[in-house]
């Protein structure tokens, strides 16, 4: 299983049209340690944000939301900077952040 999902991340990592990624799924399956263990592995840094644990994250999505405006706020908030073609940002419990779900997909 977990060769499985690391390949399937893998593909969507090495695609050229890559899109943002909303992994769906049933509850404490191991969906966040998968996508932890894969960002550490496969990216120069992992920016991981918990709607869930960390409501005023939302506000990233207020105002503006163009890439550029999210990018900025989100590298303010997180006290980083984000390299575009090297880092991934992982929004864990997204559902928990509306505007930040919408503006995903």
């Amino acid at each position: 299983m977990k060769r499985e999902i690391h390949q399937k991340l893998l593909d969507w990592k090495n695609s050229r049209d890559r899109k943002p990624l909303v992994l769906k799924g049933a509850r404490q399956t191991g969906k966040t340690f998968s996508l932890k263990e894969f960002g550490q592995i496969e990216f120069r840094r992992m920016h991981y944000i918990n709607f869930q644990k960390d409501k005023t994250a939302c506000d990233i999505f207020t105002g503006n939301l163009s890439p550029r405006k999210i990018l900025e706020s989100m590298q303010l908030y997180l006290e980083t900077t984000i390299e575009k073609t090297q880092d991934i940002i992982f929004f864990d419990e997204i559902q928990d952040c509306p505007r930040a779900l919408t503006r995903v997909n």
